[in-house]
C-alpha cells in the first residue's frame, strides 16, 4: 500500500461548474517522517478545497527541504497568476517553514495557518505573530494560552482532536487492494502498536528526556493481554505499527530505527510479536503482522487503513488504538462505530494525550487502562452510540475561511443590517397608511378593498425601493472587494449553514 507524500496534486471532489473566482492557491507543507502532521495538513486542504471549490491545479503538495524552501516557494508562487495563497503547516518543521515563508517578500497575500495536536514551546516565540491562525485541541490549552495568541494578533481555533485525511472511501479502496494478503478469519482483533512521542515542553532537556517511550517491556505486557483477550473472544490477531514504534533508544533518546525499507523490524515490534507467538500456540490461535515502511520518494508502505476497514465490516471485531496518537484516534473515531474501538493507555502518553483519551471515553469509546504492568478494560458508560463530532478538518477550514474573508463577512453583515433597517419602517408605514386610509374613507375595516389596495400599493413601492437598494449594496460589496457570487454563495452555504462556531 503506497501513499505518496511527494509534490503532486490533491485529489478531492470539487464542483467543476463553480470556478475559483478568488483565485486562491493552497500550499501544503509536507515533511518526511511526519505522517501525522502531513495527514493534518492534507485533511485541512481537502476540506478547504471542497468548501471553496478550488480546482486541483490550485492545490500544491510541497515536500519541503529546509535548505531550498525559499526557491521552492518562489517557484510555486511564480507558477500561479493568483495573488492569494493559503499555506498550511503542522508540527515543528511546519511551523519553521511557515515563519520562513511569511518573512519572504513575495508580493502576494500569504495566509499562514499552523495546526497541531498540542501546545509546543516554539509557539511562545515572538515570531508566532507572523502566523494568521493557529488550531489546537481544546484539551491542550492551559490557562493564559488563549490570551497569548490574542496578544500576538493570531486567531485561535479550538478543535476536538486533530484534522486528518482519512475517509471511509479511502479505507474501502485500500482494503480492496490488500484483502488478498489478509488471513481469513471469522473475527479479528487489530492492535496498532504505539510509538515514542515528543513532549511539548523540551527546552533545556537532554535528548533522552525530550520523549516518552513505549518500551520493549511494555510491548511484552501488552502482548500478554492481547493474547488472552483474543483467545477468550475467539478472534484472530492482526498487528501493525507506525513510524514512531521502536524508533528511539529509551536510554539515550537517539534514533535506532527509522522504518526505512532497508532496515529490519524495530526492537519493540519484534518483542511484541515474539511474546504474542509464545502465548498464542497453547490456544492454537494465529496472528499476522504488517510492518510500516518508509519507501523512496516520500512514499510509505502501510496496511493501516485497509485493516481499519476490515474491522469495520467484520462482526465481533475490534481495533485497539494507542492513546499517544492523537491523529490515529481522530481517524478511527471519525470512521468506525464506537463499539469497535478501544483506546489503550501506554507509557508514551503525556498529560495532553491522557486528556484526549478521557474526552473520547466520555463520548462513548472504551478505554484500556495500564497501571503497574497490568491492563484493565473500562467499557464506556456513555449513552452515545457514536463519537459525535464534526470533523476537525472542517472546523479548521471553516475558521480559515471566516478569517480569510473577514472583510467580506463584515461588509455582508453591514449590508444586511442596512437592508433590515430599511425594511423595518416599510411595514410600519404601510400599516399606518392603512389606518389613515380607513379613517379617511370612513370605515374601521382595514381589509376593505379600497383600504387594502392602497396599503398594498404603498408596501410594494417601498419594497421595490428596498430591493433596489439591497441589490446596489450587494453589487458594491462584490465589486469593491472582488468577492464574486459563486464564492459568496459557497461560503454562505458551506460555512454559515453549519455554523461558524465549529
Amino acid at each position: 500500500m503506497h501513499t505518496p507524500y511527494s509534490s503532486d496534486k490533491v485529489a478531492a471532489p470539487v464542483h467543476d461548474t463553480v470556478r475559483n473566482m478568488k483565485e486562491i492557491v493552497i500550499i501544503c507543507l509536507l515533511h518526511t517522517s511526519a505522517a501525522g502532521d502531513n495527514e493534518n495538513v492534507l485533511g485541512t486542504a481537502k476540506s478547504l478545497q471542497n468548501k471553496l471549490h478550488i480546482n486541483d491545479a490550485n492545490v500544491t503538495r510541497l515536500a519541503v527541504e529546509p535548505q531550498t524552501l525559499e526557491s521552492q516557494i518562489s517557484a510555486v508562487v511564480q507558477d500561479h497568476k493568483a495573488n492569494n495563497f493559503i499555506v498550511l503547516g503542522s508540527g515543528q518543521k511546519g511551523y519553521q517553514s511557515l515563519i520562513a515563508i511569511k518573512q519572504l517578500k513575495l508580493g502576494k497575500k500569504i495566509y499562514a495557518n499552523w495546526c497541531g495536536h498540542q501546545f509546543f514551546d516554539f509557539l511562545k516565540e515572538p515570531t508566532t505573530s507572523l502566523l494568521d491562525s493557529v488550531a489546537l485541541p481544546a484539551y491542550s490549552l492551559k490557562p493564559g494560552m488563549k490570551e497569548h495568541f490574542k496578544t500576538l494578533g493570531v486567531k485561535l481555533k479550538e478543535t476536538v482532536g486533530v484534522p486528518h485525511n482519512t475517509f471511509s472511501e479511502d479505507l474501502k479502496a485500500e482494503y480492496s487492494e490488500a484483502q488478498n494478503k489478509i488471513t481469513p478469519a471469522g473475527a479479528y482483533l487489530l492492535v496498532v502498536l504505539p510509538g515514542d512521542a515528543e513532549l511539548p515542553d523540551v527546552k533545556d532537556k537532554s535528548e533522552k528526556d525530550k520523549f516518552k517511550y513505549f518500551t520493549v517491556k511494555e510491548a511484552e505486557n501488552l502482548a500478554d493481554y492481547i493474547a488472552q483477550t483474543a483467545a477468550k473472544d475467539k478472534q484472530f490477531v492482526i498487528v501493525t505499527n507506525g513510524h514512531r514504534t521502536g524508533r528511539r533508544d529509551p536510554n539515550t533518546g537517539r534514533e535506532v530505527n527509522k522504518h526505512n525499507a532497508n532496515e529490519t523490524m524495530d526492537p519493540v515490534s519484534i518483542a511484541f510479536c515474539n511474546r504474542l507467538e509464545e502465548r498464542l500456540p497453547a490456544q492454537k490461535q494465529g496472528y499476522q503482522f504488517f510492518d510500516f515502511k518508509n519507501l523512496d520518494n516520500g512514499r510509505i508502505e502501510s496496511y493501516y487503513k485497509a485493516l481499519l476497514h476490515l474491522i469495520k465490516i467484520t462482526q465481533n471485531s475490534v481495533v485497539h488504538i494507542p492513546g499517544e496518537s492523537t491523529s490515529r484516534i481522530s481517524e478511527v473515531v471519525d470512521n468506525l462505530p464506537a463499539d469497535k474501538i478501544i483506546a489503550f493507555e501506554n507509557g508514551a502518553m503525556n498529560e495532553n494525550h491522557k486528556k484526549h483519551v478521557e474526552q473520547i471515553y466520555q463520548s462513548g469509546i472504551s478505554v484500556l487502562h495500564y497501571e503497574a504492568g497490568q491492563y484493565s478494560l473500562d467499557p464506556s458508560k456513555s449513552i452515545l452510540q457514536r463519537f459525535i463530532s464534526t470533523r476537525d478538518a472542517d472546523r479548521v477550514a471553516n475558521s480559515i475561511i471566516t478569517n480569510y474573508f473577514q472583510k467580506e463577512f463584515m461588509f455582508g453583515a453591514l449590508a444586511t443590517a442596512l437592508v433590515s433597517a430599511y425594511f423595518a419602517p416599510i411595514y410600519t408605514l404601510s400599516a399606518s397608511f392603512g389606518i389613515f386610509a380607513a379613517n379617511a374613507y370612513g370605515t374601521s375595516n382595514l381589509i376593505h378593498p379600497v383600504v387594502l389596495a392602497s396599503t398594498v400599493a404603498l408596501g410594494l413601492y417601498f419594497s421595490s425601493s428596498a430591493f433596489i437598494t439591497s441589490s446596489l449594496i450587494t453589487y458594491a460589496a462584490k465589486a469593491n472587494l472582488d468577492f464574486v457570487g459563486s464564492c459568496f454563495s459557497t461560503i454562505n452555504e458551506r460555512v454559515m449553514g453549519i455554523g461558524i462556531t465549529y
